[in-house]
C-alpha cells in the first residue's frame, strides 16, 4: 500500500509540475449563461487533468475514491459532475447538436432528481484530510450546480432546473451548513470542517454561481450573498501570500502551523486566473494586483520551494 501510494503521488507531482492544466477563462456579464468563467473541455477532463473521470450506464460521471480511503470503489461527486457537466455545455455550444443537448440534460436531471429537501447535494465519501465524514455539504458542489442549473433552464425551458436553483440559493443564507467566519468575515466553505479551512478556489468558484444567479434574473439575494463574499475576500486575501508562491487554505493559521498547504502548480493557476475572473467582474483593483503578483512567482526555485515546504510540512504532521 505505501509502494502505491509513493507511485500514485510521484505521478500526480511530474504531472503538476511539468504539465499542469492551466483552464481558459471566459469573462461575459451579460443575462444569456454560455461559456463558464472557466472554459472546462472535455477532452481535457478525460485526460486526467482533473479528476480521474470514469461513468455510469446513463453517462454520470463516477471517480474513484481518493488513495488514503480504505473502502475503495466509486463515488458520485457533485463538485465533479458539475465539472464534467459544464465542459459538456461547452460541447454543447460549439456542436449545437442534439446529443450533446440531451447529454447535458441527463447530468442537470441527476442533480435535480437528486438534491436534498433543503437544497443541498451530498458528498458520500470522507475527506480525511479535512477530517469529514462520509456526507458533508460544500459551498463549492451548490455554487457550480447552480451554474448548471440555471444554464439547463435557458435551454430546456423546465421550471424543475430554476426551482432546484433557487434552492440551492437558499442554502447561501445564515443557516447555511457551510457557513463559516474568519474574523468576522463570512465565508463559504468548499469543505465545512471545525475549525474552518477556508480554501480558497472554493470560495471563489461558489461567489461564481452566486454571480450567474445575479446574471439570471438580479436576484436580491444573489447579490447580497455575492458581495458579503467579496467584502470577505478583499480583506482575506493577503492572508494566502506565502511570499513565493499562494496557500490552498488558511489551515496553518486555523489549525496548526503543520498544515501549512502551499497549493500545487496547476491550483496556483487556478488562484491566479480566478482572481483575474474577480477583477474583470468586480472591478475590484486588489484581485488584480493579487493576480499578477503570483504570476509573478511562477519559476522553477519558487515551485521547487513549494514542493519541499509541503513536503516538510506533511512529515511533521505525521510525527
Amino acid at each position: 500500500m505505501k509502494l502505491n501510494k509513493i507511485l500514485f503521488y510521484t505521478k500526480k507531482l511530474l504531472r503538476d509540475f511539468f504539465n499542469p492544466l492551466v483552464y481558459k477563462i471566459n469573462v461575459d456579464k451579460t443575462s444569456d449563461l454560455k461559456e463558464y468563467y472557466f472554459v472546462f473541455d472535455e477532452v481535457e477532463l478525460i485526460n486526467g487533468g482533473s479528476q480521474n473521470f470514469h461513468f455510469d450506464k446513463k453517462g454520470i460521471p463516477v471517480i474513484p475514491t481518493y488513495i488514503d480511503i480504505e473502502d475503495k470503489g466509486f463515488h458520485y461527486y457533485p463538485i465533479a459532475i458539475g465539472q464534467y457537466a459544464l465542459a459538456i455545455y461547452h460541447t454543447y455550444l460549439e456542436t449545437e447538436s442534439k446529443k450533446d443537448k440531451n447529454r447535458f440534460k441527463t447530468l442537470a436531471d441527476w442533480f435535480v432528481e437528486n438534491q436534498t429537501e433543503d437544497g443541498y447535494w451530498i458528498a458520500s465519501v470522507e475527506e480525511k484530510k479535512y477530517k469529514l465524514g462520509k456526507n458533508w455539504v460544500s459551498s463549492m458542489a451548490q455554487g457550480r450546480v447552480v451554474s448548471v442549473l440555471l444554464r439547463a433552464a435557458q435551454i430546456f425551458e423546465d421550471d424543475k432546473y430554476e426551482t432546484a436553483a433557487k434552492k440551492a440559493l437558499n442554502t447561501f443564507s445564515n443557516d447555511s451548513k457551510f457557513l463559516n467566519y474568519y474574523d468576522n468575515n463570512i465565508f463559504y466553505e468548499e469543505y465545512p470542517s471545525s475549525p474552518g479551512s477556508f480554501v480558497l478556489n472554493g470560495m471563489i468558484f461558489s461567489l461564481w454561481g452566486l454571480y450567474d444567479y445575479i446574471r439570471y434574473n438580479n436576484d436580491d439575494n444573489a447579490r447580497i450573498y455575492f458581495n458579503n463574499g467579496i467584502e470577505s475576500l478583499k480583506k482575506m486575501i493577503p492572508l494566502y501570500d506565502l511570499g513565493y508562491w499562494s496557500s490552498y487554505d488558511l489551515r496553518q493559521e486555523t489549525w496548526n502551523k503543520k498544515y501549512l498547504n502551499p497549493c500545487t502548480v496547476h491550483y496556483q493557476y487556478i488562484h491566479i486566473k480566478q482572481l483575474e475572473v474577480l477583477e474583470k467582474l468586480t472591478k475590484e483593483e486588489i484581485f488584480l494586483n493579487y493576480s499578477l503578483k503570483w504570476k509573478s512567482y511562477d519559476s522553477f526555485l519558487n515551485k521547487v520551494r513549494m514542493y519541499v515546504n509541503k513536503y516538510a510540512a506533511i512529515k511533521n504532521r505525521s510525527n
